[in-house]
């Protein structure tokens, strides 16, 4: 089998446990496409391992996956979103900024026809990006744009 219908074939069944609330399986089958060549493998891998992370409560797990992949140079909104979340949950308020100021920065970037971030993804970002100003502002401190 080829490594790209091995990472599918993984990608599905781990899928399949992540719907079935069987987290552990999924997170078993997923670290295994970790250490294989494809690189868009991994990267949905690592989104859905995240995923699987974050309904154990493994929050920090599932966010240094998320870190990975943008260190990588993947531009998924899973990640930046996530990290956004995750961030705010935390009071990490300028964290969150940078974040979603980093992903507002690549979708311009990207062409038109990419993905489901056209205007209304921008708006919801945009909104995030001013609560997020309001709550640096609010606990006294001067936002990093």
């Amino acid at each position: 089998m080829r490594e790209s219908e091995e990472s599918a074939n993984i990608e599905l069944k781990a899928y399949r446990a992540i719907t079935n609330k069987k987290y552990r399986k999924a997170q078993k089958l997923l670290a295994k496409i970790d250490s294989l060549e494809d690189t868009e493998s991994r990267i949905v891998a690592r989104n859905n391992l995240g995923t699987a992370y974050e309904k154990m409560k493994e929050l920090e797990k599932a966010m240094t996956l998320y870190q990975a992949n943008l260190e990588e140079g993947a531009h998924t909104p899973h990640c930046y979103i996530r990290l956004a979340i995750y961030y705010e949950k935390m009071k990490e308020y300028q964290e969150a900024l940078d974040v979603v100021n980093k992903f507002l920065e690549v979708i311009e970037n990207l062409p038109k026809s990419y993905g489901v971030w056209g205007s209304s993804g921008t708006e919801k970002l945009q909104k995030r990006r001013i609560r997020l100003l309001e709550k640096i502002e609010m606990q006294g401190k001067s936002p990093i744009n």
